[in-house]
């Protein structure tokens, strides 16, 4: 019975996870201003994306600032 290292099982893995699923990745751009340099190049990245990744934008439009008031009733927004 052969015995594989831990490092040769993790590679093994994540080859079967980059084969099979596709990447996604979450791009948060740097500013609210909708013509911003960083939404651009966001948008930018997306299309030019490969087939087998997707980027999608979280918006930071509706996410308040922290309020320690709030923090045991935060806003639905930002509450898990």
């Amino acid at each position: 019975m052969r015995h594989l290292s831990l490092e040769h099982r993790r590679a093994n893995k994540r080859e079967e996870h980059s084969m099979n699923e596709p990447i996604k990745i979450l791009g948060i751009p740097g500013s609210l201003r909708n013509a911003s340099y960083s939404r651009f190049l966001l948008r930018a990245a997306q299309q030019l994306a490969p087939k087998d990744a997707s980027i999608e934008a979280f918006e930071l439009h509706d996410i308040p600032p922290f309020n320690q008031d709030e923090e045991r009733n935060p806003p639905e927004r930002v509450s898990y």
